[in-house]
């Protein structure tokens, strides 16, 4: 079968700025955008698959879509994949940094890195995700590194009067998992106690589908409410989503 999308991209850089359907992938990066594939030997499909054709990799994605919502996804999907392989490896220390600003709402994020680029390295991956939230994995840092960082990207922030609060977790310190150094991460930011490993949801198919559901609702005013019995992880899934897509929500 032959899948087809009726938009355009654009790509600078590896970076994709409006995906609607299909993303090509190259040496590990995003390099050209296509209008259709020749797909053999596939009867169902799903959004976030991969599909291999020689030396490309093909993403499927949902459309259509605004532009703001599918260059989070994609640089999301990049950059969790990198935290999954350094949890995996578990050769160096690294940090799972989060940062929220209302300069990262209002577009500001790619000039706040520009102006503390210096402070950022080569060890440090960022991805924009949410409608005010910054994703940094910091490879090989120590505290007065992370700390560095953060005053860099603080003082960038200002310039458009804005203020930046952060949430961090270190590997190995505050979890093996990708999942449980996220869940920390969140949870510092949004001055939470973190939860113990076992009270963490992240692979139920519930959370799956709550989190899709999520992204969809992100710069929405949204009223969310998330029910179910003590224990079963309704708390973690609510900080997640208010987190990821819907700060309106009342919880």
């Amino acid at each position: 079968m032959t899948l087809r999308t009726g938009a355009t991209a654009l790509t600078t850089g590896g970076t994709v700025y409006w995906v609607d359907g299909l993303a090509e992938f190259k040496a590990g990066a995003v390099s050209a955008t296509v209008n259709e594939v020749e797909v053999h030997g596939l009867t169902a499909l799903r959004l976030g698959d991969v599909i291999s054709q020689g030396e490309y990799l093909y993403l499927v994605l949902p459309g259509p879509r605004s532009q703001e919502t599918s260059p989070r996804l994609l640089d999301h999907f990049i950059w969790t994949t990198r935290l999954e392989e350094e949890t995996t490896a578990g050769e160096r220390h690294f940090a799972v940094l989060l940062g929220r600003s209302g300069a990262f709402a209002r577009g500001h994020l790619a000039q706040v890195l520009q102006a503390s680029r210096e402070g950022l390295g080569t060890r440090t991956l960022v991805a924009p995700f949410g409608r005010d939230l910054a994703e940094f994995l910091v490879v090989g840092a120590d505290s007065s590194y992370l700390e560095a960082l953060k005053e860099a990207l603080s003082a960038a922030a200002m310039v458009h009067g804005e203020t930046i609060r952060w949430g961090a977790a270190w590997f190995p310190r505050d979890g093996a998992t990708g999942e449980e150094l996220w869940a920390a991460a969140v949870d510092r930011l949004l001055g939470l106690e973190m939860p113990e490993p076992s009270d963490l949801v992240w692979s139920d198919p519930c959370m799956t589908r709550l989190l899709a559901l999520s992204e969809r609702w992100s710069g929405r005013s949204t009223s969310l409410s998330v029910v179910g019995e003590e224990g079963v992880g309704r708390e973690s899934i609510a900080r997640y989503i208010r987190l990821r897509g819907a700060p309106n929500a009342p919880f």
